[in-house]
């Protein structure tokens, strides 16, 4: 199991939920809905005091994209909360891609159980990889990493 697996495994356990909103908020964070600029699907802020807010644009709301996002940007919390990422998107574009592939596969890890990694599996996992706007790869890669498998 590697860094993102077990830190995501870790936060199931100990909120015992794959709901973003309530685990946002068990942690002390804060989820908001808002009009977010041009083709922003989510932001997460991070303040010194430990407490952090995602916003969600209202474009997406009540979606499983909605949902992917939210965790999506949890995983920027947790995996990179010291990280200026509007300094690394304008000037270092490896280490942004490489962030937002982590917090991807913080957000699958965490999103779906086991048993839904499977169905995606035995479904398409390319379908599944359109939907979300995820690289195919990041989803073979949990899957191969959570359930042994391709």
């Amino acid at each position: 199991m590697n860094k993102i697996s077990y830190i995501a495994e870790k936060l199931y356990n100990m909120y015992k939920t794959r709901n973003p909103y309530l685990l946002i908020e068990r942690m002390g964070g804060n989820i908001i809905i808002k009009e977010l600029p041009n083709s922003l699907l989510g932001q997460s802020t991070y303040y010194d005091n430990g407490y952090f807010i995602v916003s969600i644009s209202s474009s997406i709301e009540n979606s499983i994209m909605a949902t992917f996002i939210a965790f999506h940007e949890l995983g920027h919390i947790v995996l990179h909360n010291s990280s200026n990422n509007f300094f690394m998107r304008k000037n270092i574009f490896y280490t942004y891609d490489k962030y937002e592939n982590q917090a991807d596969e913080f957000a699958l890890n965490i999103m779906f159980s086991n048993e839904e990694l499977k169905e995606i599996f035995n479904y398409d996992f390319y379908h599944t990889a359109n939907i979300l706007m995820v690289k195919p790869y990041i989803i073979e890669k949990v899957i191969k990493e959570r359930l042994g498998v391709i």
